[in-house]
């Protein structure tokens, strides 16, 4: 068996990132820092480009890479509540700042070619949502943050995840200091996030697949990767719905053998393999897309959960 390590290392050896290829940001800081903490900071970041120090409440840093900002925090920050949220409210209107784990974050980039099949695929879902008037849940774009823990390597882990498109039915959530901006400890039942092809290590392959897999271990029934030559089914091992989709598939196959019944386009949560011991009670599976067309195979996708009954047709996104 493949497992995340195996890819990771395989992803690291046919690709290099080049990180002066990288956009910058200026993130804002809601307090005043000094040169030595700014040395310290650089000096834990050796592999990220960080700007000179010019500003007091403010640091440019790289795109898609962990950023360790312990040294930048004050002491209380250090030691009580999350140390990133802070940054993360202060620099919520204008960046998508997720967070690795305790005191570790990370801008999450985008493209005109992941915000047209993130576009693509909440229109989707959109339609689905209001043409079934569904009122036991809520649909979300990259406007929510998860502020989720979960243990991994029997140690409890935080991390704050901002998936393209989330559906929530417990509503339990605060409003960011930007007007359409929220944060809930409340975990997805159904979420899809969306490969960006930039260079970056947040942007890896092997990074995202750990993502999922820690959203579902965080409490989300299943979840959706889906980047420009595979798409990524993630669900908990344990969800009930999995032994429900292999027989739809077969009668779906059997009542009529033409049109959306055909058996190589239709795409369901069904013989997902668990991803490791490190990741108890999640299984996933991948399926290729073989194709170089300019949108995604003909291919229907069959959501379970929460989401059950939305069908995602591949063949309207976008891969360049």
């Amino acid at each position: 068996m493949i497992t995340l390590e195996d890819e990771k290392n395989l992803e690291n050896i046919q690709s290099i990132t080049i990180n002066q290829d990288l956009k910058k940001e200026f993130i804002k800081l809601p307090w005043h820092i000094n040169a030595k903490q700014y040395t310290e900071f650089d000096s834990v970041n050796e592999d990220a480009i960080i700007s000179p120090f010019t500003n007091q409440d403010q640091v440019e840093i790289t795109v898609s890479t962990p950023i360790d900002v312990k040294p930048l925090l004050p002491f209380f920050k250090r030691v009580f509540g999350n140390p990133c949220l802070s940054i993360i409210e202060a620099n919520c209107e204008k960046l998508l700042i997720e967070t690795q784990e305790e005191g570790i974050l990370f801008i999450k980039q985008s493209s005109p070619l992941s915000e047209q099949q993130c576009t693509t695929l909440f229109n989707q879902t959109m339609n689905w949502y209001k043409k079934n008037n569904i009122t036991s849940s809520s649909l979300f774009s990259s406007s929510i943050r998860y502020n989720l823990q979960f243990e991994y390597e029997n140690q409890k882990k935080k991390s704050i995840f901002i998936p393209d498109i989330s559906l929530l039915t417990n509503l339990k959530f605060d409003k960011l200091p930007s007007d359409h901006n929220y944060i809930t400890k409340v975990p997805p039942e159904f979420f899809i996030i969306v490969k960006r092809d930039e260079p970056g290590e947040t942007n890896k392959l092997w990074f995202l697949q750990k993502r999922m897999a820690f959203l579902i271990m965080a409490g989300a029934q299943s979840g959706v990767l889906i980047d420009n030559q595979s798409i990524y089914l993630y669900a908990r091992s344990n969800l009930q719905e999995l032994s429900y989709q292999p027989r739809e598939q077969f009668e779906k196959y059997n009542s009529d053998l033409s049109g959306e019944s055909d058996l190589n386009t239709q795409l369901y949560f069904n013989d997902l393999k668990p991803v490791g011991q490190l990741f108890p009670n999640v299984s996933k599976k991948a399926i290729p897309f073989n194709n170089n067309n300019n949108f995604g195979p003909n291919m229907v996708l069959h959501c379970i959960g929460v989401a059950n009954g939305l069908k995602l047709n591949l063949s309207e996104i976008p891969l360049k």
